[in-house]
């Protein structure tokens, strides 16, 4: 819905445009103004995960690669680092405890120690045990998709969050979580 801050790329997904100051202005204003107004919950979930950054949109752009030239990168991932440390100062500014997908993490971004690691991938261990290692504190969502119509209410009841090597102190929960593209008329009550 505002196609000032997104790269224009021709493919599917359209990610922000990094490179623009006018991004960060747009979702600093929407932090401070519509969410610190509407939600005063103490976290903020900010996404980052299932950022394409293999795929060409960032590297196929010519002001977005004069950009990363401009700032001595070469990667896509030092770029989404770049945009991933403005987000969380802002969220920082807002006051709230951000929360992130496992995919900040598990890249090895430079994140604050308060930020909160959310595990989606399944029950993955690996991901928990080395975030907790890290003193992260971690909420699991990777045992409680209800969009997988597959699984049952015994699936959901036998994922113990807690059962992992490691510091279970840093787990401090977990959430379901239900995306649109598998609800319709047909299921949406069950």
């Amino acid at each position: 819905s505002h196609p000032e801050v997104t790269s224009h790329c021709p493919f599917p997904s359209e990610p922000l445009d990094a490179t623009r100051p006018k991004t960060y202005r747009f979702v600093q204003t929407l932090y401070e103004n519509d969410l610190r107004m509407g939600f005063l919950d103490e976290f903020l979930h900010v996404g980052g995960d299932e950022v394409q950054l293999s795929e060409q949109c960032w590297l196929n752009s010519t002001s977005i690669q004069q950009w990363m030239k401009l700032h001595h990168m070469n990667k896509t991932v030092e770029l989404y680092e770049y945009f991933e440390t403005r987000m969380l100062k802002i969220v920082a500014g807002i006051r709230k405890t951000p929360i992130v997908w496992q995919e900040v993490f598990n890249l090895n971004l430079t994140i604050p120690p308060d930020t909160i690691i959310d595990v989606w991938k399944g029950f993955d261990k690996y991901t928990i045990q080395n975030a907790t290692q890290k003193n992260f504190r971690v909420i699991l969502s990777g045992c409680w998709y209800l969009d997988h119509l597959k699984d049952t209410w015994q699936t959901y009841y036998d994922c113990d969050p807690r059962n992992f090597t490691g510091n279970r102190d840093l787990m401090i929960g977990g959430h379901a979580s239900m995306w649109g593209e598998h609800v319709d008329a047909s299921n949406f009550i069950s």
